[in-house]
Formats: C-alpha cells, sequence, structure tokens
C-alpha cells in the first residue's frame, strides 16, 4: 500500500491518484486522436478540379483519362485547379517535379483512385548481377544520371544496415556481420553482406538512386493526399521556398542516405526548406528516415519560415530527429526566423533506431535549435497532446535562441538522455515552458549513465516555468537548474519514484523565481540540491530557501501490484498507438 503523507496536508496517494489520471486522460486523447479521419485542411470534394490519371501498370499510350490514363508522372503538364490520381496498388519509379503552382480556389493536387493500397512513388530499382569482391561482400557499380545519388540499399523489401564506407572494403566491414551494405562515394560501387549471407543474387535487391519522391521549388497551393513515397535516396517529399503546401493521409518510409558532399551524408522524411510557409502535415505516418522525420528548417540567410500545423503524425525511428525545427548556420549565416510551428497529437518513437542508426550520435524526439548567427531565432514554437519515447538520445533538445517553447499535456517517457534538454552558453531568449506534461523513466539505468528528467543549462537564457507536470523514475535528477537564469517558476507538481531519487537540483541560488506547492516522493536520499545544501524533506528546503514555499514531502512508494498496473496500462496505451 502507498503510505500516507506525515503530515496529512497532501495525501500520499497524490503521485499514484495524477499517474491514473494521467492514464485515464491519455488513454482517452489516443482514442480520440485516432478515430477521427474527417479533418481536410482542402475540401477536395468540394471543388470543381479536373481529373487526370496515372496507371503505371497500362500497357497503352494515354491521355490522362480513366479509360486511358497516362502511364508515367513525366507525361503529366502540372496546372491550376487540377487534381492528379495515380491508381491505388501501382509502384511508379520516377520523381515526382511539382513545377507550377495552384491557387486558393484552383489547387494543384495530387491523390489516389480505386481500391487498394496507398499509390507507391519509389525512387529505386532492382539491381542484378552481383559479384563477389571479398569476404563474403558483393560488389556491383552502378552508373548515375545527373541529379541522383545513392542511398539506402534494401534486402527483400527490408532495409541493409548502413556502414560509412573507410577507405577500403576490409576496413568498412571489419566486424561487421550480415544484413549490412556500404558504397563508395567516388565510385558509385556498392557493397553489401545480405542477411543469413545469402548470394544477392537469389534476393531481390533494391537500391536506391532517385534523390526524391515529389518535390517543389518556388510554388504554392499545392497538396498531398494518400500517397506512398519510398526507397528514394534523399527527402521523401520536399518543399523550397514554397507556399500553402500541404500533406495528409501519407505515408512516407525508409528514405534517405545520399551524400552531399565530403562527409556529410543527409536524407529527411518531409521537409519545408527556405522561405517556406503555411504548410500543413496530417494523419501521415513518416517511418525509417535517415536523417529527421518531418522538419522545417531555414540553411541561407535571410530566410523567413512561417505558420506550419503538424498535426496527427506517427513518426518512427528517425535516424538523427522525429520532429527537427532548425535554422541551420554552418557558414554563419543570418537574419534567418522561424515562427508559429504548431505540433499536436504527435507521436515520436525510436528516434535513433532505424536502418541509418543513431545519426551524428543524436536520435532526438524533438529538436529545437537556431543555429548562431545575427538575428537568427525560432519564435512561438509549441506542443500538445504529443508523446515522445524511446529516443536513443533526448527526448527534446533546445539550442539556440529558440523564443518561448510551450509543452502542454505531453507524455516523454524512456529516453536514453534527458526527457528534455535546454543547453546553450550564449542564448538568451530560450524559455521552456511545459506545464500538465508527464515526464517519466528519462536517463534510463537509473540515472547511472548521468541524465534525468528535466536539465536547464541555459546561463543567461529567459528561464523556465514548470507548472502541473507529474515526474516519475526519471534518471538521476528528475528537474536540474545547471547556471543562473532569468526566472524559475516550479509549481503544482508531483515528483515520484518507486525507489530512493533527488528530484530537484538547483546548482546556483535562484532570484526572481518560486517553487512552490510541489509533492516530493520522500526516500533515504535528499528529494532537493541546491546551491551547495542538501534537504531529506521538502519542509527542510522551505524553511532554509527563500524562493521556495508550500512544498511536502513523504514516504510514498508504491506497491508491487501497483507499479504492475501502472506499467500494463502504459504498455496498453504505447500497443494501441503503434497498431495506429
Amino acid at each position: 500500500m502507498i503510505k500516507q503523507n506525515v503530515n496529512g496536508q497532501l495525501s500520499t496517494g497524490c503521485l499514484f491518484n495524477s499517474l491514473m489520471s494521467f492514464l485515464l486522460f491519455f488513454s482517452a486523447l489516443v482514442t480520440s486522436v485516432f478515430a477521427t479521419d474527417s479533418f481536410f485542411r482542402v475540401p477536395l470534394d468540394k471543388l470543381n478540379l479536373e481529373k487526370v490519371y496515372i496507371d503505371p501498370t497500362t500497357q497503352q499510350l494515354g491521355n490522362g483519362t480513366k479509360e486511358k490514363p497516362y502511364k508515367y508522372w513525366h507525361e503529366v503538364t502540372f496546372k491550376p485547379g487540377t487534381i492528379y490520381l495515380q491508381k491505388r496498388g501501382t509502384i511508379a519509379r520516377e520523381q515526382v517535379v511539382i513545377n507550377q503552382s495552384g491557387n486558393k480556389n484552383a489547387p494543384i493536387v495530387l491523390a489516389a483512385y480505386g481500391v487498394g493500397e496507398k499509390p507507391v512513388i519509389q525512387g529505386s530499382e532492382t539491381v542484378k548481377d552481383w559479384a563477389l569482391s571479398e569476404s563474403g561482400v558483393y560488389q556491383k557499380r552502378l552508373v548515375l544520371a545527373e541529379g541522383e545519388g545513392l542511398g539506402i540499399v534494401l534486402q527483400n523489401g527490408e532495409p541493409l544496415k548502413r556502414l560509412i564506407w573507410n577507405k577500403s572494403v576490409q576496413r568498412t566491414f571489419k566486424n561487421s556481420g550480415a544484413g549490412t551494405f556500404t558504397y563508395n562515394p567516388n565510385t558509385n560501387d556498392v557493397y553489401l553482406k545480405c542477411r543469413k549471407d545469402a548470394n544477392p543474387n537469389t534476393q531481390s535487391i533494391e537500391v536506391s538512386r532517385r534523390l526524391f519522391g515529389i518535390r517543389g521549388r518556388d510554388v504554392s497551393h499545392v497538396h498531398i493526399s494518400d500517397m506512398h513515397v519510398r526507397w528514394v535516396s534523399f527527402h521523401g517529399i520536399h518543399f523550397e521556398d514554397a507556399a500553402d503546401i500541404g500533406v495528409q493521409s501519407s505515408l512516407i518510409k525508409e528514405v534517405g542516405g545520399t551524400r552531399l558532399w565530403k562527409d556529410i551524408y543527409a536524407g529527411n522524411g518531409i521537409e519545408f526548406g527556405n522561405a517556406s510557409r503555411n504548410g500543413y502535415v496530417h494523419n501521415c505516418v513518416i517511418e525509417d528516415t535517415f536523417d529527421s522525420g518531418l522538419t522545417v528548417q531555414t540553411y541561407d540567410s535571410n530566410k523567413l519560415a512561417d505558420n506550419f500545423v503538424l498535426s496527427n503524425v506517427v513518426i518512427r525511428k528517425s535516424g538523427f530527429a522525429g520532429i527537427e525545427i532548425a535554422i541551420l548556420a554552418p557558414n554563419r549565416q543570418k537574419n534567418s526566423q522561424i515562427k508559429n510551428i504548431s505540433i499536436s497529437n504527435v507521436r515520436v518513437y525510436d528516434s535513433g533506431k532505424g536502418w541509418s542508426g543513431d545519426r551524428s550520435g543524436q536520435g532526438i524526439g524533438v529538436k529545437l535549435n537556431a543555429d548562431a548567427g545575427k538575428d537568427n531565432y525560432l519564435e512561438n514554437i509549441s506542443l500538445n497532446k504529443c508523446s515522445i519515447i524511446g529516443s536513443t538520445g533526448y527526448g527534446m533538445w533546445l539550442y539556440g535562441e529558440t523564443g518561448s517553447v510551450l509543452v502542454q499535456e505531453t507524455l516523454i517517457e524512456n529516453n536514453y538522455k534527458e526527457g528534455i534538454l535546454a543547453q546553450d552558453p550564449d542564448a538568451k531568449t530560450l524559455f521552456l515552458d511545459m506545464e500538465s506534461s508527464h515526464v517519466f523513466r528519462n536517463g534510463i539505468n537509473e540515472g547511472t549513465n548521468g541524465y534525468g528528467g528535466v536539465a536547464y543549462n541555459v546561463p543567461g537564457g529567459a528561464g523556465l516555468r514548470l507548472v502541473n507536470n507529474t515526474f516519475y523514475n526519471n534518471g538521476r535528477i528528475a528537474v536540474s537548474i545547471w547556471s543562473k537564469v532569468n526566472s524559475a517558476e516550479i509549481r503544482d507538481n508531483v515528483f515520484g519514484s518507486s525507489g530512493p531519487r533527488t528530484h530537484f537540483y538547483s546548482a546556483v541560488k535562484l532570484t526572481d523565481s518560486q517553487i512552490t506547492n510541489n509533492y516530493f516522493s520522500q526516500s533515504n536520499v535528499p528529494v532537493v540540491g541546491y546551491a551547495g545544501g542538501a534537504y531529506m524533506t521538502a519542509e527542510q528546503f522551505d524553511k532554509a530557501v527563500n524562493v521556495a514555499n508550500g512544498n511536502t514531502s513523504g514516504i510514498n512508494l508504491l506497491s508491487d501490484s501497483e507499479q504492475e498496473a501502472l506499467q500494463l496500462k502504459l504498455q496498453h496505451i504505447r500497443e494501441f498507438e503503434l497498431k495506429k
């Protein structure tokens, strides 16, 4: 049983009741999110659109009618007020380049017709006639056309694990087993060892070569619905300097891996680049991307990306980050901003666990960053009713001039490093505002890896606000502040654990701050560490520190049966989401 608080001020059932209330809320949320499929940013059925049909399996010359569809997308002439429909259950092995704009009342739409699976835009070709090179490694030299590049390699439809080319076959495959591949970017030689050491000439081997699935530049009012993009070498869907772009009810899976220059390799699921604006992604699944699953980013100076809604999206196994909102400035680009990004009902799972591995040691759930450069900053970024689970790196990472980042009613669970890390030596505007959220079991191995729940290390930052959140069984420390901040409001939170845990730590004295009305589960270690002092109870902390008030602590270890009930409920929620 959970024991009663020694002061009787706050029931020791508070933690368990809070957890159970969260689980009831979250299971209801999951059901409501996935039970509806009525959201359409573009009311296609109310628009009078001309129809053009594409059927890659047709054997006759076509004119785009349903009776005589085109065989190839490159036969299509894009124009406003037209919906382009690929037959369901078919595969188009080509790249779709949208070179014209629609308008508000006459958009350009890509969608599906017929019955069956979503139509596929595929960037790979089947490769045969492999030659044995050495040590069980097979080799094939490919000739690429201009604008093509190598990326992902698949055996019987399943990605092989990527190895980084290291000057020779022997050095690259040293200590690597079956089910791996690499390519020499200087010669376009592909090398692989099939699963179960199979001969690739007895297998179906696909090698990506087209860089994009669907792309557009300097276009507007384009909407993509019910498409499946896979096995391309760079980005699945990419729009640059584009406006009023939407993607809904689509699947982007297993993309990326091409070399851009020197040792830089890349590839995202859906990317809105540079001065793009007014975009949405809704009800999509993005899975197993080389770098980021879904990204809004600038990479040149003087760019503004503005107004994006990302909703009801499931993102799994991204190599770099599930979601990346980033101003990139490797060459000190300047005066670029990203504003007004709403992320809601988005599920991010297992970043860093896909075919590309843990890219650059990242594997982050959600990354928000503005690289250093004059007047580079993010503004008005929010997450609502999201979940970030199972990353090999941080659940969330905030870096640079991110402004105020709002996190509401979000589950951050079982990420290897911190659930949330806000860290930058120079940022002034970075402010973490989290409320009614749940931070569970981050910093695995009971904190022996040195990580915990939420960490704030921004010496000149705007500060943090943590209100009405639940922290449970995070690693080393649930919430930690490592440097001076302008303000900190930590109020009405529940800090719990099933074993000894320090819940709150500040390396410095906090001014213009309040730490009030929090509940800390108590054990045989200090519940709070503050500016060199250690406090076994919240009451001791309140008495010694002038910014602390109304905090309580008590013995409330969960019984075995209560822990089991909690684990089963969480597992049920995760399984339900993954099925969707």
